[in-house]
């Protein structure tokens, strides 16, 4: 979800609720802010990845009812879900696309995670976490992703989308949430989690993704690595 979107949320809590986390969304705006700005390399990432985890498991933590753990991963699917024609629209179509699976590897992670929790998880707060959890296997690549769609997100707010150089990063971005999009999707499928990434993607949208995947290969493609990829076609499943 957007940074707005956070503050809405936080807005409504307890005075002494909001006191506990008032730190969370100005980290998570510096964050952003630093993804928009700085270099991009593996430590900045990992950085920004880092500072929204923390952030983002103390708000989870000041949802004692209304945002208990199940009920706080169903709102994000839905959050990030409702995002995704922004990405389409206001992105070149290459980047779109990526920054759009991104997005899906993301909210198929979350339902993965919220079909695993037992039935009585809604009365369990969400779990605090040491900074080596939030670098570790799973965590360490979803928080990093996370934090580098959120950026994508919070550059193409309204008020923000007409400056070029912001929509430039939104699409380098966006390029680099899909390689933390396949180091997640990898970690996920190590811990046994079953993504559903096109599950619920209407068919035709489904074959126009496939349809756009395979014109852009014929147009980098030359003849030899055509004919490389039809010698090393798989014949025999047996």
């Amino acid at each position: 979800m957007t940074v707005a979107e956070l503050k809405n949320i936080v807005a409504k809590l307890p005075a002494e609720a909001r006191s506990a986390i008032a730190w969370s969304v100005p980290a998570i705006e510096a964050a952003l802010a630093r993804l928009l700005t700085e270099p991009l390399d593996e430590q900045l990432v990992e950085e920004c990845g880092l500072e929204v985890g923390r952030a983002s498991m103390s708000l989870g933590q000041a949802f004692p009812s209304a945002g208990r753990t199940s009920e706080l991963i169903q709102t994000s699917e839905a959050v990030f879900e409702k995002h995704r024609d922004q990405l389409r629209i206001s992105l070149a179509p290459k980047a779109a696309q990526t920054a759009d699976w991104a997005l899906q590897v993301l909210t198929s992670v979350l339902g993965a995670l919220r079909r695993q929790l037992p039935a009585n998880a809604n009365d369990a707060p969400t779990p605090a976490l040491t900074n080596d959890d939030l670098r570790g296997p799973l965590l360490g690549p979803y928080f990093r992703l996370h934090a580098v769609l959120l950026a994508v997100l919070h550059a193409l707010e309204p008020g923000r989308r007409s400056d070029d150089t912001l929509r430039a990063r939104a699409e380098a971005l966006a390029e680099l949430a899909g390689q933390q999009a396949v180091a997640l999707t990898d970690d996920a499928m190590a811990a046994g989690l079953k993504l559903e990434i096109f599950d619920a993607e209407p068919a035709h949208l489904r074959l126009r993704l496939f349809q756009d995947i395979a014109n852009r290969l014929r147009m980098i493609l030359s003849d030899e690595d055509r004919q490389l990829l039809a010698n090393a076609r798989l014949r025999d499943l047996r």
